[in-house]
């Protein structure tokens, strides 16, 4: 990042560098509705899914939780 941006954002207020970030967000969130995932990424997704729906109930989890 340049050095003039970093200088530009020590003027900013802290609800402006708030305001800032919002749209910032704002503009990666749509850029990241048009990416597409590689297929090792969808691979490991589907494995990601698979061991969560095979695992432990939240209750059972509490359970091994001491003084929770």
């Amino acid at each position: 990042m340049s050095p003039s941006i970093l200088q530009h954002l020590d003027g900013l207020s802290l609800q402006e560098k708030i305001l800032l970030v919002e749209e910032i967000w704002n503009n990666i969130s749509e850029s990241a509705r048009t990416m597409e995932l590689t297929a090792a990424q969808k691979n490991a997704l589907d494995e990601r899914m698979q061991s969560s729906q095979s695992g432990r109930s939240w209750q059972e989890i509490k359970q091994d939780i001491p003084n929770l």
